[in-house]
C-alpha cells in the first residue's frame, strides 16, 4: 500500500534505537518528497554502519532527535515515553510543515498500546488544529519498507553510537536539531 495522498505535502517518518536500551534515540525525519514514502515491495535492508548522518539525508529532507535516558523512563513509563517523544518531535518541524497536509509513518506496533489513539489529540492540541488518524500510521517492520523510516532507523542508530560515548551535558554534534523531552 502506498501512503500518498494528493493533498500531502509533507511525509515524516520515526523510529528509535535500540528500544529498551539507554540511552534510546528517536529520530523523526521530513521529506517532501513522495518517493521516500512509496512502501517498497522489497524489504529494506537496515544499512545502519555503511554510512554516515551527513549522507544519509537528502536535500529534501531534514529531521529532529530526542535522546532519552533512564530519568524519563522512571518518570514517565517504557510505554508511556512514546507518545510526548513523538509529538514533540513532530512539533519540532511545526516552522516547516502545514500539519494538516502532513503525513506520518511511526516504526513499530504494539497491540496492548494504541498509540495512536492518543498521539492524534496530542498533535492536535500543539498545533491547535483538527487532524485525521488517517494522518498518522504505525507499522510493524516499518523501516523495512518504507525508506523515510528506514532513513530515520539508520539516523537513530548513529546517533545512538555517539551518544552514547558523550558524558552526561557534554554537547553533541547535531545539537541543533536535538529536541528536549518536556514533561
Amino acid at each position: 500500500m502506498t501512503f500518498i495522498k494528493t493533498d500531502i505535502k509533507y511525509w515524516i517518518g520515526a523510529d528509535e534505537s535500540n528500544h529498551g536500551v539507554v540511552p534510546e534515540i528517536y529520530v523523526a525525519v521530513l521529506s517532501t518528497n513522495p518517493n521516500d514514502v512509496k512502501r517498497s515491495p522489497e524489504i529494506i535492508g537496515k544499512q545502519r554502519k555503511q554510512v554516515d548522518i551527513e549522507t544519509i539525508l537528502s536535500s529534501e529532507q531534514d529531521f529532529r532527535f530526542m535522546v532519552l535516558e533512564n530519568e524519563h523512563f522512571r518518570r514517565i513509563g517504557r510505554l508511556s515515553i512514546k507518545i510526548p517523544t513523538i509529538a514533540q518531535l513532530i512539533e519540532g518541524f511545526s516552522s516547516q510543515i502545514e500539519i494538516t497536509k502532513t503525513s506520518i509513518i511511526i516504526d513499530g506496533k504494539d497491540q496492548q498500546f494504541p498509540l495512536l489513539e492518543e498521539l492524534t489529540p496530542l498533535v492536535e492540541d500543539m498545533f491547535h488544529t483538527e487532524l485525521s488518524r488517517r494522518r498518522f500510521r504505525q507499522e510493524k517492520d516499518g523501516d523495512r519498507h518504507y525508506p523515510l523510516v528506514n532513513i530515520a532507523d539508520r539516523m537513530a542508530y548513529q546517533l545512538k553510537l555517539i551518544y552514547e560515548r558523550l558524558r552526561s551535558g557534554q554537547k553533541g554534534p547535531f545539537d541543533e536539531k536535538r529536541v528536549y523531552l518536556r514533561l
